[in-house]
């Protein structure tokens, strides 16, 4: 079982988290091994909202295929 740092249990424990966190992505930026596949990029996004409040965002991504979102906008409540 691992043991925990007792400095990130006191109540100012803050350096201690951020140097833990640097050392986690120091690992991650030494780690060696073969690369991974090319991803996926977002080339465009367009968007509409019509009268009823309804939101449609298109996401063209770089393979030229298309992600659509929707939703609805609740504006806010008026005091």
């Amino acid at each position: 079982m691992a043991t925990i740092d007792e400095r990130l249990l006191e109540p100012d424990g803050k350096p201690e988290i951020r140097e833990n966190f640097n050392r986690i992505l120091s690992l991650f930026d030494d780690g060696g091994g073969v690369p991974g596949p090319q991803g996926v990029g977002i080339k465009s996004i367009t968007g509409t909202i019509d009268g009823t409040n309804k939101l449609t965002l298109v996401f063209t991504l770089t393979d030229d295929s298309t992600q659509t979102v929707e939703g609805t906008i609740t504006p806010p409540t008026t005091v």
